[in-house]
């Protein structure tokens, strides 16, 4: 069997992540603009996430890693709409009593 290719139209569109019924825990400080937490669901955890309070807004990030070359890459990429990201941030606030 094999795999029909996209056109590069179709691949362009989004799919954003469905939160309903994850769960946000083990919520920590680890700077004084960026705070972490897992988001898990059933058969999934996203470990590391990130809150960052930065000059453009508040927004959450995936975890990043330091390639050889110096920069910072996202190792993957999770696809929220506003209203999860919000949802997502006062969840994590909430429980650090922020």
């Amino acid at each position: 069997m094999a795999y029909k290719k996209k056109s590069a139209e179709a691949s362009a569109e989004k799919t954003y992540f469905n939160i309903d019924g994850m769960t946000v825990t083990n919520c920590r400080v680890l700077s004084d603009n960026v705070l972490a937490f897992t988001l898990t669901g059933k058969g999934i955890g996203l470990y590391n996430l990130r809150v960052v309070d930065s000059k453009n807004g508040k927004f959450v990030g995936a975890p990043q890693s330091k390639g050889k070359d110096g920069n910072w890459y996202n190792q993957y990429a999770l696809y929220l709409t506003d209203e999860d990201q919000k949802k997502i941030i006062e969840e994590v606030e909430k429980q650090l009593e922020l």
